[in-house]
């Protein structure tokens, strides 16, 4: 995949609220883009707009047409009643992934949440949740990963290893990572940096 994600003049209101007003960016393919910006900026509603869950008013977005798109969102969004490996497995049902126990154990190791394969997801900290669901997104086939203040919750050394490992696995990938954390920006060294 050479060509880039061109967003173009797009807006976005609800009701009164003007969301996004005329905004612009080029995501580089194969590249890490870290959108910044405090709440209420529209850095969700963009993200959503990219994943086609929402619509623009106005404005173009070239360069999807095709990919396959995962993502971390605010939420951890995993079944509760399921347990972690099958949280993991669920992208993979009816796209013929050839994932195995194996990868997904090793995966689960890499963030200390060896032992827990089998637990049911209500049943996690909050924290696990967010690394199942960080897993869950990194081990889906896709082309682009949309990240939604994926390490929030995290701390410490946890949240070092989970983003050392993020790193790892979505080098060479094209990544939009929203965040308002100046240190995690500075921690996880993008390519681009935008600011909303």
């Amino acid at each position: 995949m050479d060509s880039v994600i061109e967003l173009k003049n797009l807006s976005k209101t609800y009701g009164e609220q003007v969301v996004l007003d005329d905004v612009s960016i080029i995501l580089p393919s194969g590249k890490l883009t870290c959108l910044l910006g405090p709440s209420g900026k529209g850095k969700t509603t963009l993200l959503r707009i990219l994943m086609g869950l929402e619509t623009a008013d106005a404005g173009t977005i070239t360069g999807l047409e095709g990919l396959q798109k995962s993502a971390v969102f605010q939420e951890d969004r995993l079944c509760e009643g399921l347990n972690l490996y099958i949280n993991i497995l669920l992208p993979h049902l009816q796209k013929g992934s050839d994932l195995t126990l194996s990868q997904i154990k090793t995966a689960l190791q890499a963030l200390d949440l060896e032992g827990n394969e089998g637990k049911l997801v209500r049943d996690l900290s909050g924290g696990m949740k967010r690394r199942v669901a960080i897993l869950r997104a990194l081990l889906a086939p896709y082309d682009i990963l949309f990240l939604d203040e994926p390490f929030k919750g995290l701390d410490g050394k946890t949240k070092e290893k989970t983003m050392d490992y993020f790193k790892e696995k979505a080098r060479g990938k094209t990544v939009l990572c929203i965040t308002h954390d100046e240190a995690e920006v500075a921690y996880l060294k993008p390519e681009m940096i935008v600011r909303l």
